[in-house]
């Protein structure tokens, strides 16, 4: 059974309430310094779902699938930087 690029919009939707959630929950005790960190993990990730939207697509041009994850690759560098720099400063 082929899989439905619908099932991928779902997870979107998904990952853009657990972001909301995320956003809502830092706010609330106070640490929005997580917030950019967070925000780059969930779009690399959403960037990545959307790559496999399209591949999973019959009528798309491989190079968008190839775009899209040629994007997710500096937004993980970028999370892996967010990151380390608030491990340094708790040290």
């Amino acid at each position: 059974m082929p899989l439905n690029p619908t099932i991928i919009d779902l997870i979107l939707i998904l990952i853009g309430i657990e972001f909301l959630g995320f956003l809502i929950g830092l706010a609330r005790i106070g640490r929005r310094d997580l917030l950019p960190a967070l925000a780059c993990f969930l779009l690399s990730g959403a960037v990545i779902m959307l790559a496999l939207r399209f591949a999973l697509m019959d009528e798309v041009n491989p190079a968008w699938v190839l775009g899209l994850l040629g994007l997710s690759f500096p937004l993980h560098i970028l999370t892996l930087v967010l990151a380390w720099r608030l491990t340094r400063r708790r040290l």
